[in-house]
């Protein structure tokens, strides 16, 4: 995909798909082109292409439409392709790989297992999983002049995939098959076609805006991946083992009693269609229900979300210690309305658990 069809040679090298894979049909998309196949095949879609503000964004929904719609490899303009991608035709799995090591923090970061390239992809044409990816593109349109990453990006593509019920409908391979140089990563790799690197990425990233040179933000990323590096390199299981103390690790479990209350926050807005599986995984904790105090910080909702919370509530409000709901509203000032929102938070939290100390 590009802008237009005039690709500057700087960019990538989307010939090389072309050379490495004469039997192949190839596929070009520009902003024009893209746009027509998705108002032919995808409409109910479009509204939110069309409403994106980044072209990044309507090129991430995109490219997950061509592959649900044809299937075949997707690849990201600024790619080089290094050898045929036959041994790719006619399997019945999505094939994807990881992004390199030092971007990984972007998924810990937020309780990921592993971030997932969406730069080159393959996947059977109709495979229901692009479903799961569509519908959680509705779920974060409401956040679309966010985060790119989370809203289109390799952030919710991970998310559908740790999601997916079916693991077995992926392969899932290290970043060697897709997103990096040769030798750039470092072996052992895995995955089907652990010996074979199929394409690699420039990682232009052509549709960053460009902003001006932010010593903080450089101390924050490497600091972020010198952790990350850290923790994978240097802890061993034995390592691991001596974090843990075994006295609490083998204590009788104490009687409900003796166990602390403990506050659950739980920030939401236009969560109507979620709140349903968060309060599931809630329930299916092991800890005594009547020790638990679920607080949802609620505002600005325009889907009912408020009123979903009253339902929870209402129904269950007696499995619980207690749960609250705070409500905020737009009209207070930017500043002030944070303030009052943890505010009423931290004031609830000490009304309602023994457990805090200031």
């Amino acid at each position: 995909m590009w802008s237009s069809p005039n690709v500057p040679t700087s960019v990538g090298d989307p010939g090389s798909w072309q050379q490495q894979n004469p039997n192949w049909k190839y596929c070009f998309w520009d902003d024009q082109t893209l746009r027509a196949f998705m108002a032919d095949h995808f409409p109910d879609l479009l509204p939110l292409f069309d409403a994106y503000p980044k072209k990044i964004q309507q090129a991430d929904l995109g490219r997950y439409c061509l592959l649900s719609h044809f299937g075949g490899v997707y690849a990201d303009i600024d790619t080089r392709c290094l050898t045929s991608v036959e041994p790719l035709a006619g399997v019945d799995r999505i094939v994807l790989c990881e992004e390199p090591r030092e971007h990984q923090h972007h998924a810990l970061r937020r309780g990921m297992q592993r971030l997932v390239f969406n730069g080159t992809m393959a996947s059977p044409p109709g495979h229901p999983f692009w479903s799961k990816v569509f519908d959680l593109c509705r779920l974060m349109h409401s956040s679309r002049d966010g985060d790119v990453i989370e809203t289109t990006g390799p952030i919710l593509l991970s998310a559908a995939v740790a999601d997916w019920p079916k693991q077995e409908d992926f392969l899932l391979h290290s970043s060697h098959l897709f997103a990096e140089r040769p030798g750039a990563s470092t072996p052992p790799y895995f995955g089907r076609w652990s010996d074979v690197t199929f394409s690699e990425h420039y990682w232009n990233g052509s549709w960053i805006r460009r902003r001006k040179t932010n010593i903080f933000r450089h101390m924050v990323t490497y600091a972020r991946r010198r952790i990350h590096e850290y923790n994978n390199d240097n802890l061993d299981l034995e390592d691991i083992r001596r974090t843990i103390d075994p006295v609490l690790l083998h204590a009788t479990p104490q009687s409900d009693a003796e166990l602390p209350t403990i506050a659950i926050l739980i920030p939401v807005r236009n969560g109507a269609a979620t709140l349903g599986q968060n309060f599931e995984q809630i329930l299916n904790l092991d800890y005594p229900k009547n020790r638990l105090h679920l607080i949802y910080g609620e505002g600005d909702s325009s889907d009912g979300t408020s009123e979903a919370l009253a339902r929870l509530i209402d129904k269950h409000g007696a499995t619980f210690a207690g749960i609250s709901s705070i409500t905020t509203q737009r009209n207070s000032p930017h500043v002030e309305h944070h303030i009052r929102y943890a505010a009423g938070l931290a004031s609830l939290l000490c009304e309602t658990t023994s457990c805090v100390k200031r």
